[in-house]
């Protein structure tokens, strides 16, 4: 298991001749912006992970009871943070975000008044969750623009053009192995125990989170792709000297119907 490529290693890579692989949805955009020849051909999970926890006996039972109020982020100006600045303009408040680091501090700080509310994507939240010392306030999946795209495969034009049918056999095979993943969860949970080194109970509550989707249609796809970018640039994630891509320009859905 490798975790994704970013756009510069999808840049050296494709350099480096390899003409196909996985990433996350606005990876490709930015190498393809950067002059890299690759488009998105598939989707398989989509899912935004963090949420937004407070105390559950606490006094915020809104989203809106956060406007003034502290929220405790890992670092400024981290992407985690740049989502929880998209979350608040979406719902009209205008919180202060407190740095804190990892999850341990996180729930420190909300316990002993520092915070009000913190953002993590941490399933360790979750089981705090389910002892009932916290409660999950707003689901950042549910904010964002749907259907939304977390993960892709994109291959390189010319092997899009001279080599289809392996196009269509990767894409195929992955989309078999995310099927088989969501239908055999305890697999899954291996893996992720033998990846992160994280014990079953937490892995167990990590794949239970996961909004598998691998059989997205092609006009799924394109929106999703479309919604992910859009997401992104609002929320700051894509730096503004990153040159605007055309989404439709940059998919290509064709392959789906092999899923």
């Amino acid at each position: 298991i490798r975790r994704a490529l970013t756009a510069v290693e999808i840049k050296d890579q494709v350099a480096s001749g390899i003409k196909i692989g996985l990433s996350a949805t606005n990876e490709p955009l930015i190498a393809r912006s950067d002059g890299v020849p690759i488009k998105i051909v598939a989707s398989y999970v989509g899912n935004v992970p963090q949420k937004i926890f407070v105390k559950a006996d606490g006094p915020i039972k809104t989203a809106s009871d956060l406007d003034g109020k502290k929220i405790g982020v890992s670092a400024l100006n981290s992407a985690i943070s740049r989502t929880v600045a998209y979350v608040s303009s979406r719902f009209g408040i205008r919180p202060e975000f407190v740095p804190l680091g990892n999850t341990a501090n996180l729930v420190t700080a909300l316990k002993d008044g520092r915070a009000d509310a913190f953002i993590s994507s941490d399933p360790a939240a979750l089981r705090l969750v389910e002892s009932g010392e916290l409660r999950i306030l707003v689901y950042v999946s549910d904010v964002v623009p749907r259907p939304h795209s977390s993960f892709v495969i994109w291959a390189t034009d010319d092997l899009i053009q001279k080599n289809p049918d392996l196009v269509k056999r990767f894409i195929k095979a992955t989309l078999e192995t995310v099927n088989y993943l969501q239908e055999n969860p305890a697999y899954a949970i291996d893996l992720y125990v033998k990846r992160i080194n994280a014990s079953r109970d937490l892995a167990d509550k990590a794949i239970s989170q996961l909004d598998w989707a691998p059989r997205m249609s092609g006009v799924e796809l394109s929106t999703a792709v479309k919604n992910s970018w859009e997401y992104a640039r609002d929320s700051g994630s894509i730096p503004a000297s990153i040159t605007p891509v055309k989404v439709e320009d940059a998919v290509d859905s064709r392959f789906l119907s092999v899923s």
